[in-house]
């Protein structure tokens, strides 16, 4: 259960990174309209803000997504890990604590990967903004980066991970106690 646990932990993460970089190029991809924004009167606050009620509202419903995925996917689960077996007594859908830890998770993701970009967009200078209205995609700069380093980083230790879980899995299906 251990190692399960610090899958589960490092696939939360990874998701967490994911999130991050979304945020991140959505930001980046909309320089242009929160420069105009900024341009007409609205404070830099006010941008923070609303971009941080973004990412928070796209974190909520991530976190009430995996906790209606969690509470349907348990007892099918249940019912695969039993096979052929007699009913397992395992009681394994989400309780209170799962739903505050989820809450909190989501909240938290929301809350830090949400700041970071909001208040970068917001902090940037108006006039380079502004002037690049026919530009293509935006380049990636140092912080797209690391974050799709600490991706692939996060990927293969996680791959690693799940192969050695099936595999110490299958061989503990084959010892009979």
């Amino acid at each position: 259960l251990g190692i399960l646990v610090v899958t589960a932990v490092l696939m939360l993460l990874m998701a967490c990174v994911n999130v991050a970089a979304l945020l991140v190029a959505r930001a980046k991809a909309r320089q242009r309209e929160i420069g105009v924004r900024l341009a007409i009167g609205a404070s830099r606050a006010r941008v923070i803000r609303q971009l941080l009620t973004e990412s928070v509202l796209l974190s909520a419903c991530g976190g009430i997504l995996g906790l209606l995925l969690a509470y349907w996917g348990a007892p099918t689960l249940l019912s695969l890990i039993a096979g052929n077996r007699q009913t397992t007594q395992l009681d394994a859908g989400p309780d209170g604590v799962v739903l505050a830890f989820a809450a909190a998770v989501s909240l938290a993701t929301g809350v830090l990967f949400g700041l970071a970009p909001a208040i970068r967009a917001a902090r940037e200078d108006l006039a380079p903004q502004l002037k690049e209205a026919g530009r293509s995609a935006p380049q990636r700069g140092r912080w797209g980066r690391a974050l799709v380093g600490l991706q692939i980083a996060l990927s293969v230790v996680l791959l690693f991970g799940a192969g050695l879980f099936v595999r110490t899995l299958r061989n503990l299906d084959g010892q009979h106690l």
